[in-house]
């Protein structure tokens, strides 16, 4: 571990936490870190970094002031280094990608790379949200969002865990065979999902005049989203298709999928009767078909219920220009069809 001015590397103002440094600290003379588990702290105005080196003597460097900071962790030892990155209480901007993470914060840069686990805290969102930008990896990646609360498990890579985030942006950039995955979860107050092939959002507000949260994730072959099961909140989900593709969309009382060649739109909408929500499906010009199990719909009128206010309702259900729409029985071999209805209204008791 060395420490001191790098130019070249973070700016006239800048310091580089790097073997490199003109005014340097030398830890046993291994490069960038020890060869064992090592801690850096990345603060607003300051930096601290903390281990042990292999001679059994415990370190501690304290960085104080510079607009810029970078640290470094090098691979091959078999060790496992972590950074922190702690905001401010003013919002600010994180980004992760195979390269490394980044905070800008107050004006100033905390830049990393090379660490096995990142942890990312924000603060508060005085001025703006606290705002995280996360990039795929090419191993099978898992993306688990819920507000304020965000874990990345990118395996033989490195893992991320984000707290009070409450802008999250993640694109898969690594077009490849890997499976990865998505997990949204909802708040407790009222929020809506928008789902295509291409992109998929949520977004709401925590109750008790919580902060506004917004997930974007982009690209992703697996989005599974749940919804909790307060008796509260009214959260909606609307799914769309592209033009010109055959998908298929299939629903029960609690469960709501829509399937294309090379992805998955999943929701899980209610887990008890007194909770509501509403799912809206968009056909978009191909043959798409969808299959309701122990729905109730009115073959007749193609629309709501009359008798019954659509909020005592365990869960509604509308579908649009879609090309086939079935109607299964479970435990039964009963299955009435409807084909070319401009628009279907569905529900569960």
């Amino acid at each position: 571990m060395l420490a001191g001015w790098n130019e070249d590397a973070a700016g006239s103002d800048g310091l580089d936490i790097s073997e490199e440094s003109t005014i340097s600290v030398c830890l046993a003379g291994v490069g960038y870190d020890s060869s064992r588990n090592d801690l850096f702290e990345f603060f607003p105005v300051f930096a601290r970094v903390t281990g042990t080196l292999d001679t059994g003597e415990e370190y501690f460097l304290n960085l104080q002031g510079f607009t810029t900071m970078t640290g470094r962790s090098e691979s091959g030892y078999g060790d496992t280094d972590t950074v922190i990155l702690r905001g401010s209480r003013r919002g600010d901007w994180f980004k992760a990608t195979t390269t490394g993470a980044r905070m800008l914060t107050l004006n100033a840069w905390r830049n990393t790379q090379g660490f096995d686990i990142v942890t990312i805290y924000g603060r508060g969102f005085q001025d703006k949200p606290n705002t995280l930008i996360l990039e795929d990896t090419p191993a099978a990646d898992t993306l688990r969002l819920r507000p304020l609360e965000t874990t990345f498990v990118a395996p033989g890579q490195y893992d991320l865990s984000a707290y009070v985030c409450n802008t999250v942006e993640a694109t898969r950039v690594h077009r490849n065979t890997s499976e990865d995955r998505v997990v949204l979860n909802d708040s407790e107050g009222n929020d809506t999902l928008v789902g295509d092939p291409a992109q998929v959002t949520m977004t709401g507000q925590i109750p008790m005049s919580g902060p506004e949260f917004s997930y974007k994730v982009t690209g992703f072959p697996d989005v599974m989203a749940y919804s909790s099961s307060s008796p509260d909140d009214y959260d909606t989900a609307f799914f769309s298709d592209f033009t010109e593709e055959g998908d298929t969309f299939t629903t029960t009382s609690t469960v709501a999928e829509l399937t294309g060649e090379g992805y998955r739109l999943w929701a899980r909408l209610f887990n008890e009767v007194h909770y509501r929500g509403e799912v809206y499906v968009f056909g978009a010009g191909g043959q798409d078909a969808a299959t309701l199990t122990d729905a109730l719909a009115d073959r007749t009128t193609s629309g709501p219920p009359t008798e019954m206010a659509l909020g005592q309702l365990a869960q509604i259900l509308w579908l649009n220009r879609l090309e086939k729409i079935e109607l299964d029985k479970t435990g039964a071999r009963e299955r009435a069809g409807s084909q070319h209805i401009d628009t279907v209204f569905a529900h569960w008791e």
